[in-house]
């Protein structure tokens, strides 16, 4: 059916955030020492990790047949137009918070005003982040199974369970 385009689009923005995850110098934690030593100089390079998620794309491409190449080329592609935006997203709202800040210290601010503003960039900022990790759970299940009712029932269990930690 779909898989190639799946995996494609789901592998890209996976990679992406893997690789940001490991290029990233602010973090306190470090779970992979040894190769998080070794990247850190490549850190520094603005885009290095969608320049890796290109070149695994076209990897990719090379793996498939002739007639799914240009799925799995607009798929991949997608995913990084997706993961890029998420963090276009990320830092509009972030600056947006710390334009507020600088506006409280300067006694400018309407409060009613900023509180929306917050409100609204933080529900969206969040509601972007959820879809991530839903669809991190959709990728990870068609890893494992075709049956799209046994992936449905697999993410409403997930769901539920999620659901009970957060009420209770």
């Amino acid at each position: 059916a779909h898989h190639a385009e799946i995996a494609a689009f789901g592998g890209i923005f996976l990679l992406l955030v893997f690789l940001n995850f490991l290029f990233d110098d602010e973090k306190d934690t470090h779970w992979f020492q040894w190769l998080e030593s070794r990247l850190s100089s490549l850190a520094s390079v603005p885009a290095m990790s969608v320049f890796i998620a290109l070149i695994a794309l076209l990897l990719m491409i090379s793996a498939v047949d002739g007639d799914t190449k240009l799925v799995v080329t607009l798929a991949g592609i997608w995913g990084i137009v997706v993961y890029l935006g998420v963090k276009v997203l990320g830092h509009i709202l972030e600056g947006s918070q710390s334009d507020d800040d600088e506006e409280k210290v300067a006694g400018t601010s309407s409060g009613k005003s900023n509180i929306v503003k917050a409100g609204i960039g933080g529900f969206l900022y969040l509601e972007v982040l959820d879809a991530s990790f839903s669809f991190d759970g959709v990728i990870g299940a068609f890893a494992i199974t075709n049956d799209v009712v046994v992936i449905m029932l697999g993410l409403a269990i997930g769901a539920m369970f999620v659901r009970s930690m957060t009420i209770y």
